[in-house]
């Protein structure tokens, strides 16, 4: 097998150049697939020479997408590469969609190249697109380059069998990210205050607790995840049921300041249920769940105004409607009590003539009817409200 080897890379060297400095060789791709949490980028084109530019023990190599809106890298540490053969070598990420990138395994040799990932690494394409892709091999000592065009419907995006691809120019300092650079000066790219003079993002140092390149965040450097940064300098995932609001719970156990006391099992809010005996999120009272107002609970779930508050009136009223003082005269038993009560805030007495009329006099209505807050008449025994005037 050794000796096939070898005859092979012979024939191989024969027909294709080999690049003693950084080229870039246009190939046909076999397949590209994204969907929503994975990639694959397939190739075997006989161009693919990846022993002239070998990915391990040297510099970093990476898988670059652009859909028109500019390159997303995905990172190939050399330190993640190994020999597997001659011209063999293999790429693994366990931790991926953590560690250095979303990049999860890849395989290149004579006339082979793959790369699988465990996120897609530009948005899933609703229609027909035409996506660029570059493996550049120990940054950019060679740069293979597809051209993948086709229709996706927004979930999933395959293409197979391109034509040839074209590697786009590319030119460091201008400021514009071209090509296989992961930052150009003003364009910060990957690495935000980062960007080398050569376009590449400075290393990365997972736990130096200075978040770089890639990182999510680093030790204490955790603006997006405070107090959640993991050794492999990523966020934590959020943990329902730990007590803490995290990501897009909306609430998580004793944490649930938008539903004191009724955070469910999936770290969501219980919906209001009005009517079921259980205060429930904006709810001020349910039926006997009324701390709020023992037994003077409304059927709309909110507490009315009610003797207790007075001679200060307090409470929620329905929409329209005031809480009030209203001293009421019994004609018939002939004694008078004060309360507070819902009052409607702009009622009238229908045009009579007996309106009451506020301040400075005790109004006066039609018999079986009383004076409201702010002036007005409604139905109930013959009494005025405080506001009108002394009782």
């Amino acid at each position: 097998m050794r000796r096939s080897a070898f005859v092979l890379l012979a024939v191989a060297l024969a027909f294709v150049p080999i690049a003693v400095s950084a080229t870039d060789w246009g190939i046909t791709g076999k397949k590209l697939l994204l969907k929503n949490g994975k990639f694959v980028v397939l190739s075997k084109s006989p161009i693919i020479l990846p022993i002239t530019s070998p990915p391990v023990g040297g510099a970093d190599s990476a898988i670059i997408f652009n859909d028109g809106s500019g390159p997303v890298r995905v990172a190939l540490p050399a330190s993640l590469w190994s020999v597997r053969g001659l011209g063999l070598y293999k790429y693994k990420n366990s931790d991926a969609p953590g560690g250095p990138s979303s990049g999860k395994v890849a395989k290149v040799a004579l006339g082979f190249l793959k790369v699988v990932g465990k996120a897609a690494p530009v948005a899933v394409p609703n229609g027909s697109a035409s996506i660029g892709v570059i493996l550049s091999l120990a940054a950019d000592a060679d740069k293979y380059c597809m051209t993948f065009t086709g229709t996706g419907d927004g979930n999933r995006f395959v293409v197979k069998d391109a034509t040839a691809g074209t590697c786009p120019p590319q030119t460091c300092g201008n400021g514009v990210r071209e090509g296989t650079e992961a930052c150009d000066t003003l364009d910060p790219g990957d690495c935000p205050s980062f960007c080398l003079s050569n376009c590449t993002c400075l290393p990365q140092t997972c736990g130096n607790g200075v978040r770089e390149g890639t990182e999510q965040c680093d030790g204490s450097d955790a603006a997006t995840c405070p107090g959640g940064c993991q050794a492999n300098c990523t966020c934590q995932p959020p943990a329902c049921g730990n007590n803490v609001r995290e990501g897009s719970e909306q609430c998580d156990g004793s944490d649930a300041p938008t539903c004191p006391g009724h955070c469910q099992a999936d770290c969501t809010c219980q919906a209001n249920v009005c009517g079921n005996n259980v205060r429930e999120g904006t709810e001020v009272c349910d039926g006997t769940d009324a701390a709020a107002c023992p037994g003077n609970c409304r059927s709309d779930c909110t507490c009315p105004c009610v003797d207790a508050s007075y001679p200060t009136c307090g409470g929620s009223c329905p929409a329209g409607q005031v809480c009030a003082p209203l001293k009421l005269t019994d004609t018939i038993l002939g004694h008078t009590t004060t309360e507070c009560t819902c009052l409607n805030a702009s009622a009238t007495c229908g045009g009579l003539v007996n309106d009451c009329s506020c301040p400075g006099v005790i109004g006066v209505c039609a018999p079986g009817t009383v004076c409201a807050a702010f002036g007005g008449c409604t139905m109930a025994f013959s009494a005025c409200s405080a506001s009108c005037g002394p009782p």
